[in-house]
This record gives structure tokens, C-alpha cells and sequence, in this order.
């Protein structure tokens, strides 16, 4: 929907001390999910008090992939100088949610795709070969349309660098320093903040290894706390310019953005 992404291209601009950008956010999660209901006025609620200007939104935790793609792009129609849509692809079916995430991009006017496992018993199986191939067609379109992957896990080195065009985002990036070292050399590969967990060191430890502009906020609101994440950044040891780009200028850019 070209109205939807032209009203937020419009009402792009700079509030407060940081512009931030939340680049993993929920809505409408199960309670299997999350401890209480969140809807989208609440998401909105915390991003005010918070001071955070625009978020991403997913439904990955949603059973019905094709109706979290539905109800993620209800909650940006309400708040479209304020929220992105993420289509969510499926690792275990993606061939058949390339049409539905194609339409997404095409037709909705979500700008990015999260690959993740649906939020089910199989969930926590690792995929196989032959269940991952149809996320090649996932990657293709990304790159046809400059949308940028998130993936929840389900990611090598190896894709990565076959896809260099393709800029992915990896969750929960930060609580796992070895696995993120494979990922030095892939320009393409950024980093989200959303973790349980982490100290202060973590987000200087990843400028160092990575570069700041590698590095996006994300919440992943509402499992977990925003002002967690965000009190480690503004923390940390590191340059103010450094903190701009990780708290909303990255992400920013990746969302094909600009500042003005």
C-alpha cells in the first residue's frame, strides 16, 4: 500500500535527544507468549514513554502466519508514521509463503521479512536441508524489493555471503559472542539488542568486533523489558555518534530512510 509507506517517509523526523528505531516488536501474542495481553495501544503507550519514535512489528509469535501478516499490517494502518510491517516467512513451509510474503511487500507496503519456526511444539526442532531450501526464493525477494531479513536463528555465514545484497538482521545477537564472531567478515549480517540478559561490555565489545553501524535497538517487546536494552546502549562505553546510529540511524538506513 504506497499511501501507508509515503505518510511514514513524510512523517520521518528527529524527537528528543536520539532518534530511536525499534527494529523487534511484538502485537496481539498468545499467552503462551507473553505474560499479559499487548496490543497495539499499549505498544504505542510504552514507545511514548520510552521516547522511542518508530518500531518494527512482527506477529511471529501468532499461530496463523498468514493472519499475523493481517493483523500486523491492522496495527500500522493506526499508527502509520509510527510503525512498520515485518512479514513473517516460515522455515518450515516457505515455499508456500513466498506468494503471501510477496503480497506483503507488494501490496501491504510491509517493508522487511522475518524468518523464523512457528510458535508450535516443532518450534524448537532444528530444520533440515530440505525444509530451509524455499527460503532461497524468501532471500531472492528481498533483494528484488531491498527489504531487510530478520532471522530468528536459521542464518550461516555461508548464506550470507551467497546473498551479499541482502541485509540481514540477527535476534538476540548479542547473549552469543562466539556464534556472532563466524559472522565478522559479512558485512551484510547486522545485529539486534534484544536479550535476557547481557552487561554493559557486550555492546562495546561488539562496536569493537563489528563496527557501530553493524549494531540496531531492538526490544523485543513485550517478552522483554525495552528499558533494558536501551539502558545498556545509553550505558555503555562507547561515543555518542555511536549510540545515534545503534539507537535508530542503523535501522534507519536499512529501512531505506533518510534524515531530514
Amino acid at each position: 500500500m504506497p499511501g501507508t509507506w509515503e505518510n511514514i517517509k513524510q512523517g520521518f523526523h528527529f524527537r528528543g535527544d536520539y532518534f530511536i528505531v525499534d527494529a523487534h516488536c511484538h502485537v496481539d501474542c498468545p499467552a503462551v507468549a507473553s505474560p499479559k495481553p499487548f496490543g497495539v495501544q499499549d505498544l504505542i503507550g510504552v514507545m511514548d514513554s520510552l521516547g522511542i519514535e518508530r518500531a518494527c512489528v512482527n506477529l511471529s509469535h501468532f499461530p496463523d502466519y498468514a493472519q499475523a501478516n493481517e493483523r500486523a499490517m491492522a496495527s500500522v494502518r493506526q499508527y502509520p508514521k509510527r510503525l512498520f510491517g515485518i512479514a513473517v516467512a516460515s522455515v518450515y513451509a516457505p515455499h508456500s509463503d513466498v506468494d503471501r510474503v510477496r503480497r506483503c511487500i507488494e501490496e501491504l507496503g510491509m517493508r522487511g521479512i522475518k524468518v523464523t519456526a512457528r510458535w508450535d511444539s516443532e518450534s524448537l526442532m532444528p530444520p533440515v536441508s530440505s525444509q530451509t531450501a524455499g527460503l532461497e526464493e524468501i532471500y531472492q525477494l528481498a533483494m528484488r524489493w531491498n527489504c531487510p531479513v530478520i532471522c530468528h536463528g536459521y542464518l550461516t555465514p555461508s548464506i550470507a555471503r551467497r546473498y551479499r545484497d541482502v541485509q540481514f538482521i540477527l535476534t538476540h545477537a548479542l547473549e552469543d559472542w562466539a556464534s556472532a564472531e563466524s559472522y565478522r567478515k559479512c558485512e551484510n549480517v547486522h545485529f539486534d539488542t534484544s536479550a535476557s540478559f547481557f552487561p554493559r561490555a557486550s555492546i562495546a565489545h561488539f562496536v569493537k568486533l563489528f563496527g557501530a553501524q553493524r549494531i540496531v535497538f531492538g526490544s523485543d517487546m513485550p517478552l522483554i523489558d525495552p528499558r533494558v536494552p536501551l539502558g545498556v546502549i545509553l550505558s555503555a562505553g562507547i561515543s555518542e555518534h555511536d549510540k545515534e546510529r545503534i539507537l535508530g540511524l542503523n535501522m534507519a538506513r536499512l529501512l531505506g530512510l533518510e534524515a531530514g
